[in-house]
């Protein structure tokens, strides 16, 4: 490439920031410059992603002029971070925020179940306690009829011996009267006549 007059020019290549702040700064030096990039330039779609230019940058932006002819005024870098490592921190916390919910959903569960549990075998305890005092209860009313049948049939040897007493009296007083001996009866001896037929 030359100039004319013979002059040679210099071939810029690559139209990003650094291929143009180089092209800009050649130019401004006084050689021809051609800048050649692949990509075909869209101003109706300009690239936005945000643009970071270190002191020297700003100097040699200065020196040719540029620095005060941008368009939005630069701001100052405050915070640097890379992009991946936000997105493996971030993939990191929600899949630590995944796990905790899982495992916040498997206490919920096991503490469900052991509730569950737990009523059941207060449920089993009770119906136990309420089987055990219908067996008791019914124990006590057997134990009572015994005891009240055991009352009868003692009552009634005692009536029954009282009736055999009064059979055998009744029988004595029968065999003194046919033998005409005097019996005793209600504290009082009495002698039985025998009566003869002239």
């Amino acid at each position: 490439m030359t100039r004319e007059g013979g002059t040679p020019g210099i071939a810029v290549i690559g139209g990003g920031l650094t291929g143009l702040m180089t092209a800009a700064a050649l130019s401004h030096a006084g050689p021809r410059v051609h800048l050649i990039d692949r990509a075909e330039s869209d101003a109706a779609h300009p690239d936005e992603r945000t643009t970071t230019i270190n002191a020297a940058g700003a100097r040699m932006l200065a020196t040719i002029g540029a620095w005060d002819r941008l368009e939005t005024p630069p701001a100052p870098v405050t915070r640097i971070a890379v992009a991946e490592a936000l997105a493996k921190a971030a993939a990191e916390k929600e899949r630590l925020a995944q796990e905790a919910s899982d495992e916040a959903d498997r206490i919920a569960a096991e503490k469900a179940e052991a509730e569950r549990l737990a009523q059941e075998k207060a449920d089993a305890e009770a119906k136990e306690k309420e089987e055990a005092d219908r067996i008791a209860a019914e124990k006590a009313e057997a134990e009572r009829l015994l005891k009240e049948q055991a009352e009868a049939e003692a009552k009634a040897s005692d009536e029954a011996d009282r009736l055999a007493e009064c059979a055998r009296q009744g029988e004595q007083r029968r065999a003194g009267w046919r033998s005409g001996q005097p019996t005793r009866r209600r504290g009082t001896v009495r002698s039985r006549r025998t009566r003869t037929t002239s």
